[in-house]
Formats: structure tokens, sequence, C-alpha cells
């Protein structure tokens, strides 16, 4: 990225750090229930706990992968080793049908919650979505960090993590999910779904930390992403960021041509 690049994005998340918008955004609707599956570490289970909390149409369906608490007990359905795939299947397994959650145990909202992210995703009519990343919080991509004035992008991208919102006919399509290594490269699969998928910049989170580098083997797992890529003709994950339609306030879409990369 150019110095000029970096510069106008630091100058837009300056923006997006005072931008009114998000106050503005209001979800038409309460958010349906909805299953929140997340794997966590002991160390994270106050994280998880607080967004549990706060949530009031979830359904937690977690796993301690280290240790249990009594903060997660009531929610928690087993304890073990697994990755993170794998046992979502475990936790998803038998809801083919409502709406669903994968949430990470590192991340906070900054603005909104789980049942306001759920509640805009069905409002918009889309399918697969995650919530914009926040000034401050460790992203993989800077595409799904947010856009000041946008209630939301629809894109052909959409992130593994650290939160995913699922639509009741995404469910039926994208589970169970793949489950060899950490599932870099499912959103390649899921762009090729034609499910309608979106960030959902009404609603912010700050991851608050990096997977480690001892959690899994990365060379691996970008060399499976990069063999997706090379099969389907795509230089890398860049490809699939482009948003077809910006929504404003007002829940105005097609602002923008079909396939304009930001």
């Amino acid at each position: 990225m150019s110095i000029l690049s970096r510069s106008w994005h630091g100058a837009e998340q300056v923006v997006a750090a005072v931008d009114p918008t998000l106050r503005l955004v209001r979800a038409k609707a309460s958010a349906p229930p909805y299953a929140l599956a997340c794997v966590y570490r002991a160390r994270n289970a106050q994280i998880v706990a607080d967004v549990v909390n706060v949530s009031e149409h979830a359904e937690p369906r977690l796993w301690a992968l280290d240790g249990q608490p009594d903060s997660l007990e009531q929610w928690t359905m087993g304890s073990g080793t697994g990755t993170r795939f794998a046992l979502a299947n475990k936790l998803l397994k038998g809801r083919r049908d409502g709406w669903a959650v994968l949430m990470d145990d590192d991340v906070r909202f900054a603005s909104g919650d789980l049942d306001k992210l759920v509640a805009l995703t069905r409002d918009l009519d889309v399918d697969i979505a995650q919530p914009a990343h926040t000034l401050g919080s460790v992203v993989a991509h800077y595409y799904t960090r947010r856009k000041p004035g946008h209630i939301a992008r629809l894109t052909s991208f959409v992130e593994i993590g650290p939160v995913v919102v699922f639509s009741p006919r995404a469910l039926e399509r994208v589970t169970p999910f793949p489950e060899e290594g950490m599932g870099w490269g499912v959103s390649i699969d899921w762009a090729e779904t034609g499910l309608t998928m979106a960030i959902i910049d009404g609603v912010t989170i700050r991851h608050v930390g990096p997977t480690t580098k001892s959690d899994y083997n990365r060379e691996e797992e970008m060399a499976r992403m990069q063999a997706q890529l090379d099969k389907r003709g795509l230089r890398s994950l860049n490809d699939l960021m482009v948003t077809e339609h910006r929504v404003l306030i007002g829940g105005r879409r097609s602002v923008r041509p079909a396939h304009v990369k930001d």
C-alpha cells in the first residue's frame, strides 16, 4: 500500500471515529431469536460473558477449549480441543433453520450489539453478514473497517470471523462447515453461493487480540487458501472485495454501480 493510500485510509478512519451515522442507525424491528455459537478460551470468558449478557434474543451454544468458568457454565455444551469449524458444526448440529451467529471469543462491540447486528442483517434482506471493524481493531483486511456515512455495503466478501451472521437460507446452504484446517478460504466458497452478503457498518466491533502463531500453521493455511484461489482464477481475496451496493441512511441501495472496488 502506498503512502498516499495509507494516508487516505487513516484519514477515513479518523472521520469514521467521529461520524454521527452510528447514533442515527436504528433497526426497523427487534432481532429474531438466533443461535450463538462460540468456541472460547478461559482467558477470554469474561469477554464472551459481556456479549452474551446484553443479547436478549441470543440462544448461546458455547464450547470451552481449556476450562469452563461458572459465568458461562449454563450455556457451555461441551469442552476439549478441536478446530474452529469442526467445533462450530457440533454447536450448530441440528440447527438447519432459523438465524445463527458464529463469534470468536476475542471481540467486543464498539457500537451496537449482536441483537442490532442480526436485526439490521434481516432488515436489509442479507444472508451472510459481518460487522465492520472500528478504529484500533485488529484486522486482516482494511476493507472490513468501517466506512463513514454507511449502514452497510453489499459485497462478495465476508470474513469467516470474528463475527458472522447467517440467515436461515444461508445456514441451509453453507452448513455443515468444511472442517479441514482453520477455514481460510471458506469465504471464497461463500462468494460462489449466490447468497447476498454484506459488511454492516451500522454495527462496529473491536477485535482485541490476534490469533497467536502457535494456534495453527499459518503457512499451511495460506497454501490451502491459495490453491482455492488458483482453482477459481483469482489472484487474492482482494478480487472479492468489491462493493456492489452501498446502503446509506434511509436504506437506499444501488448508489454505486456493481463491482466497484473500494
